[in-house]
């Protein structure tokens, strides 16, 4: 096993980006942080002080991530930033505002549609998908960030997604169950249907690639559920 140094801080996510890095949040203190291993432990190589209310006031930092060159965070401040690690400084390069907190972000591929006869989104790149406790999944194209590319209300609020085939999602929504979502012709985001027998709050999902089952879990209840959609 391999260990940081006590921090001293409320760690909410962590994922792997690639050649041993990590993007990690840091739910008290407003951070998001990039870590790499490093002999026996796992050391910090770079950090930004990225979500607050105010000054001297940190948001929670909900989520992480990295992709295409950028590291993008979410947090309670509802708000999606994103941040290049190849410039010095704050190098914010987005700011996404929401209506509540961000809870997750996913990198995904596509471009909007330019006119009535593009009927399908190509997949090429640009864009994040995020969820929030406002409880809509959105697109968004960080080209274009002043508004969401697509927005659909899934209710309970938005806790975690996951990508489930190109244009596709699997929503975890909290008192809203687990919900199947796809990119429609046209670019509209579409609820392709919903798992609704968990007893509490719905905060993960995800599918299995070769049986396609999908597992999900659930808060207060303490359970774990396998089950097949469509």
């Amino acid at each position: 096993a391999f260990a940081s140094e006590p921090r001293g801080h409320l760690f909410t996510s962590v994922e792997w980006c690639g050649d041993g890095e990590l993007t990690v949040a840091e739910g008290d203190s407003g951070a998001v942080s990039l870590w790499r291993r490093a002999g026996d432990g796992v050391v910090e190589e770079r950090r930004w002080a990225a979500h607050d209310y105010g000054p001297g006031c940190p948001a929670e930092v909900w989520c992480a991530t990295r992709g295409a060159g950028l590291v993008y965070s979410g947090a309670d401040d509802g708000t999606l930033k994103a941040w290049d690690p190849r410039t010095p400084g704050p190098s914010r390069a987005a700011s996404l505002r929401h209506d509540a907190g961000v809870t997750s972000v996913r990198e995904t591929f596509f471009v909007p549609p330019t006119d009535a006869s593009t009927r399908v989104l190509a997949l090429e790149g640009g864009g994040v998908a995020t969820g929030s406790y406002d409880e809509h999944l959105r697109l968004w194209d960080l080209r274009r960030p002043r508004a969401a590319v697509a927005a659909l209300r899934l209710g309970g609020g938005v806790y975690a997604l996951r990508g489930d085939g190109p244009g596709a999602f699997l929503a975890a929504c909290m008192d809203a169950g687990v919900h199947r979502v796809v990119t429609s012709d046209g670019g509209a985001l579409a609820d392709a249907g919903a798992y609704a027998r968990h007893g509490s709050l719905a905060y993960g999902a995800a599918r299995h690639a070769a049986t396609r089952v999908v597992a999900s879990c659930s808060f207060y209840d303490r359970e774990v559920h396998l089950w097949r959609d469509g």
